[in-house]
């Protein structure tokens, strides 16, 4: 990333940009619900994507209340770099690992990441603190 012009140690938040260029004209309370928080502390991730030049907030046509949160160059740049640096250790890794276990890798990803509830980021933060993840239905 670095030697694609993004050397900072904080990098933006690659799912909002990523929301901001799939969806057509998002809002900050839109934003909020897709990262499952408030819309204050949505507004405050966009309000500091926004002074470091990634997005631009301006009113909505349609609400008084509401922003539409737009990315610039850079984000879209930051996100093309973002999507060829996770491809080459992609290909390293499978390199590294050979086919058939980076398969292997892949689908244990997706399990765990899978559109349920419980995201992978759930299931690592309670095998960071010691603890176990229960499903549900458990």
């Amino acid at each position: 990333m670095a030697r694609r012009g993004f050397s900072d140690r904080a990098f933006p938040n690659g799912r909002v940009l990523r929301f901001c260029r799939a969806n057509s004209d998002p809002t900050i309370t839109q934003i909020g619900r897709e990262l499952g928080v408030s819309r204050q502390r949505a507004a405050q991730v966009v309000g500091h994507l926004r002074d470091e030049g990634y997005v631009t907030v301006t009113p909505s046509a349609t609400s008084g209340k509401e922003k539409v949160v737009r990315i610039t160059i850079k984000a879209a740049e930051y996100l093309a770099a973002h999507a060829a640096s996770a491809r080459k250790i992609e290909r390293a890794l499978e390199r590294q690992l050979g086919a058939e276990s980076f398969d292997a890798l892949g689908h244990l990803i997706e399990n765990l990441s899978g559109d349920e509830d419980l995201r992978m980021s759930d299931y690592l933060r309670a095998k960071r603190q010691g603890g176990t993840l229960r499903y549900p239905e458990e």
